[in-house]
């Protein structure tokens, strides 16, 4: 496979970013498989097992209740680890979200600066802005999914204003605050680009998300897509 050109931003019109983006992505489209995958995959592999293993302890209890031998307990202890299970792995699902999307945002912003994609360096510079990155996603998590519970419009503003901000932990080496504010700006500069690139990304996922399983798997695709996009679109707001 070819290495593509550095890419260059500056001046691009909407059409063009847009389709320097999918050229992009298709361009290493492996490595940013094993980028999403490594994450997504181990999350999406436990929780297969676990529903499996509820299923089959709640078929159990259902036949020993036709038996008169069902207790009340066995089936509260099911609903208590089934909870307890569902919140570890909203917090591992963050922990490992985080990562991935730092390595994605890494890999998009070394791609359109010197056209190569690493699978190790990713991660290895996620890891090295892990903490910064985690807080900047649960400070962008919380804003839009409380703006969200406020009637949508909300949560939509929290997304355009704060969507770049792990673009700047990544490409900048952006500290907390800088990275939230750095966006904001950013993102009254690029408007149009975000709000075209939030549509496509969200409809996409919407429409697979109704395919089993290949839902789970959407973002392993449409998620590098859309950090290559804004990356795109963040390195050209200062222009």
């Amino acid at each position: 496979m070819s290495t593509p050109t550095p890419t260059r931003v500056s001046g691009d019109e909407l059409g063009t970013l847009l389709s320097q983006s999918f050229n992009l992505l298709f361009a290493q489209i492996g490595q940013y498989l094993l980028i999403s995958l490594a994450a997504i995959l181990p999350v999406f592999i436990v929780s297969l097992v676990f529903g499996l293993v509820v299923a089959g302890s709640a078929m159990r209890m259902g036949l020993a209740g036709l038996a008169g031998g069902a207790t009340g307990l066995g089936l509260g202890g099911l609903l208590g680890a089934g909870l307890v299970f569902g919140i570890v792995m909203y917090a591992v699902s963050w922990v490992v979200g985080s990562l991935m999307i730092g390595a994605i945002a890494h890999a998009a912003s070394c791609q359109t600066s010197t056209g190569q994609v690493s699978f190790q360096e990713s991660y290895k510079a996620a890891w090295a802005k892990f903490w910064v990155l985690l807080v900047v996603l649960l400070i962008v998590g919380l804003a839009v999914g409380f703006g969200s519970m406020l009637l949508v419009l909300p949560g939509l503003a929290a997304f355009f204003f704060l969507c770049l901000a792990p673009i700047a932990v990544m490409v900048d080496g952006a500290d907390i605050g800088t990275a939230i504010t750095r966006s904001c700006q950013y993102a009254l500069k690029v408007p149009l680009e975000i709000f075209v690139i939030g549509v496509i990304a969200f409809a996409a996922m919407f429409v697979l998300a109704l395919i089993p399983v290949v839902g789970w798997f959407a973002s392993c695709v449409v998620l590098p897509w859309a950090f290559i996009a804004l990356t795109l679109a963040y390195k050209k707001a200062p222009v």
